[in-house]
This record gives structure tokens, C-alpha cells and sequence, in this order.
């Protein structure tokens, strides 16, 4: 664990905490910071995690693990952090709740997590009403922003995000403007919709609504010629968007498939094989920066970190670099959490009042789906989009 060592202190608040060292000239930490002595109640972290979520739920449970022995080993402060995890199971709300009240020790002082973003709405109303400020790595859903929970935060663009960066791959990278948009009529993809219809970057030539686990495409298909459409815009599942593929390619459809990160999945590229050339998923699925991360993840678990492993290092970090300012409460966590940016794995982060990235911070990853079905969704990105 030693190779990881040097991250700990990455997640180090960079602009208040910086004010007030030079303000005292001690380079000692805020006033607000209390010290607890051996043998009191050290601080916590807590984990909330996904079973359902496979390969990519137990890479995030795996990270925060690495990351809290890292800090473990390298603290000078007389307390260890405790991990405390616990899982969402199928995610029924009783499950969430069940989930959640494992928190009730005192000496939690931050929970990474939830995973999902159904998981964060059950979730965030009892963590907030606890005080207890929670960062997720891999919830996009951009109504957690419009709840007024003041404890939640998020390490990972919102869906309406990703939107923006595929409006522009389209309209400034791929020259394919003219978009055709497919998608369901549920909540969260008819906003996804209405915000590319918004963007200036393309031109939406028509909105294809499809019923649920659609595998007939050939009424879309017949629509892209007489529309003019240069490219395609799906929101719906992995297989889905596995059949359109095919059926886009048969009908002689050459232009660009976009969408987000379920053509990351295995599902996808076992219903497209060959089909899938010329797609290209996005995903706010951050890529670690430094290789020590990646080395020691592989070393350790025998495999590359998948898609939410870096984001839940980070989100692990940013929380272990307040305790390590000596930042013990629910309440100066929260309060640091305020007072970024933060230097992470992963980048530069600071939230917004709602708990969202501000736009500086956010970072869309743009993938080549592979056509092998056994290969694994965390590849290197051809580019990041971002929007500063």
C-alpha cells in the first residue's frame, strides 16, 4: 500500500484552509479543527454500496478500501479511520433505509456513496436530516440538485452534462450536426432530449419516441434519410442500443451512433459486434491520472480498475484530506466541503451550492465501444469534453 501514500494529501483544500495558515503563520490547521486524543472516538467513513452494480460496484468498494489504509498508513494523527460499509441490495426502499441506519454511529463523519442514482433520492433525506455529508462517484441524475440537501455532493457530471458533451462531439469534433434523437418517454431522458434540442452546437432534425425494450428499429431507420440526419442520439439500455446499431448498418447508415455510458456494457457490444463501428459512448466515468493508482489497484486486485474505481478513490480522498486537516465533525466536514477546489486524483473539483461540480470542474469522458462482448467497460478514452 506504500505506492499509494503520495495521494494522500491530494485532497487538501487549497483556498480557505491556505487563508488561514498564512493568516496565523503557524502553518498549523483552522481554528474550527479539533485534534481527538488516542483512546477517544476516532473518526469514520462510511460506504454505500450496490451489489447490483457487478464488476463496477465492487471496484468502488475496492478503491475506498485502498484508500483508507493508504491514509492509515501515512497519517501522523493518533486515530485511524474505521470504514463502515453497507449496501443498497435491490435497492427497494426499505433496503435503502435499512442501509442508511447503519450510519447511526457518531464517529461517521462522511459516506461515500450511493452508487445509484435511485439510491441517492431514497438515501439523501436521511443522511442530510443526520448531518452526515455524503459524496457520490457515479449518481448523474441532475434532480438530486433541485432536493435542497445541503449534505449532498457529487464527483460525477449530471446526465444533462454528458448531454452538452455529446452535442458537442457531434456538432465540433464530428461534423454530423444534423441529429436524430431516440429514446424513451420516461422523466429523465426526455430531459436529456430537451437539452440537446436547446444546444447550439447541433441541429435536432426529430425526436423518435420507442417503447420499452424495443428490438424492432426499422421504423427509426426509415426516418434518417428523408430527415437528412448525419447522426444518432440514443438514451435508452445497452441492448437496445445494440439492435439500432445493427439495424443502422444494415439500412446503410454509415454516420456517427452516440450515447451514454450503457454502450460501455457488455450487453451492447454483444448485440452490435461489428455494427458498433463508428459509436461512441460518453460517460462522466473519470480515468485515474496517475499510473501509481492503476499499478496498485492491478497489483491488488488482479485486474484494471473498472468504470466508478477512480471517482470512489477520489470521493474517498477529498473526505480522508479533511480528517487529516484534523477536521473530526459531521458539521467541519461539511463546512470544508464548501471551500474548494480540491486537488484530486482525477483533477481539480469544487461544488456548487446545490452540490453538483461547478461547470470548471466537470470532465465527459468520450469512449470507442469495442465489439468483443467479454471485454470489460473502464478503456482508456479517446478525449475528455470538457467546459471551462
Amino acid at each position: 500500500m506504500a505506492v499509494l501514500a503520495v495521494f494522500v494529501t491530494v485532497a487538501a483544500v487549497e483556498s480557505r484552509q491556505e487563508q488561514e495558515r498564512g493568516e496565523t503563520g503557524a502553518g498549523g490547521p483552522p481554528s474550527r479543527a479539533v485534534e481527538v486524543a488516542a483512546g477517544a472516538g476516532c473518526p469514520a467513513l462510511g460506504f454505500i454500496g450496490a451489489n447490483e452494480l457487478g464488476q463496477d460496484g465492487s471496484d468502488a468498494v475496492r478503491a475506498v478500501r485502498m484508500a483508507v489504509d493508504a491514509y492509515n498508513v501515512a497519517t501522523t494523527l493518533s486515530c485511524k479511520v474505521r470504514l463502515i460499509e453497507t449496501d443498497t441490495g435491490h435497492g427497494s426502499p426499505a433496503e435503502v433505509r435499512a442501509a442508511v441506519a447503519r450510519f447511526d454511529d457518531d464517529d461517521i463523519v462522511g459516506v461515500v456513496g450511493p452508487l445509484r442514482d435511485a439510491d441517492v433520492a431514497l438515501a439523501g433525506y436521511d443522511l442530510d436530516s443526520a448531518g452526515l455529508p455524503f459524496v457520490t462517484p457515479s449518481a448523474g441524475g441532475p434532480m438530486a440538485a433541485t432536493w435542497s440537501l445541503e449534505t449532498f455532493h457529487r464527483l460525477y457530471p449530471t446526465d444533462l452534462d454528458v448531454t452538452d458533451a455529446a452535442a458537442r462531439l457531434l456538432g465540433t469534433r464530428l461534423h454530423a450536426r444534423r441529429v436524430l434523437i431516440v429514446g424513451h418517454d420516461d422523466d429523465g431522458e426526455l430531459r436529456m432530449a430537451a437539452r440537446m434540442r436547446a444546444s447550439t452546437e447541433v441541429s435536432v432534425v426529430a425526436t423518435v419516441p420507442i417503447g420499452v425494450a424495443t428490438t424492432d428499429f426499422g421504423a427509426v431507420v426509415r426516418q434518417i434519410r428523408p430527415l437528412g440526419a448525419e447522426s444518432v442520439f440514443f438514451t435508452g439500455s445497452a441492448e437496445e442500443a445494440g439492435d439500432l446499431a445493427r439495424s443502422l448498418r444494415q439500412d446503410g447508415f454509415t454516420g456517427p451512433l452516440v450515447g451514454g455510458d450503457a454502450l460501455l456494457e457488455p450487453a451492447y457490444a454483444a448485440r452490435a459486434g461489428t455494427a458498433g463501428d463508428n459509436t461512441f459512448a460518453l460517460c462522466g466515468c473519470g480515468e485515474p491520472l496517475d499510473a501509481a493508482f492503476v499499478q496498485a489497484f492491478t497489483a491488488e486486485h488482479h485486474e484494471p480498475p473498472g468504470r466508478y474505481a477512480a471517482g470512489a478513490y477520489d470521493a474517498a480522498q477529498l473526505l480522508l484530506g479533511i480528517i487529516g486537516q484534523r477536521v473530526m465533525t459531521r458539521g467541519g466536514v461539511q463546512e470544508s466541503l464548501w471551500h474548494g477546489p480540491f486537488r484530486l486524483m482525477q483533477g481539480r473539483f469544487a461544488f456548487t451550492g446545490t452540490g453538483d461540480l461547478d461547470r470548471a470542474s466537470i470532465a465527459v469522458n468520450v469512449y470507442r465501444p469495442g465489439t468483443d462482448s467479454t471485454g470489460r467497460s473502464g478503456m482508456l478514452p479517446l478525449t475528455a469534453i470538457r467546459f471551462s
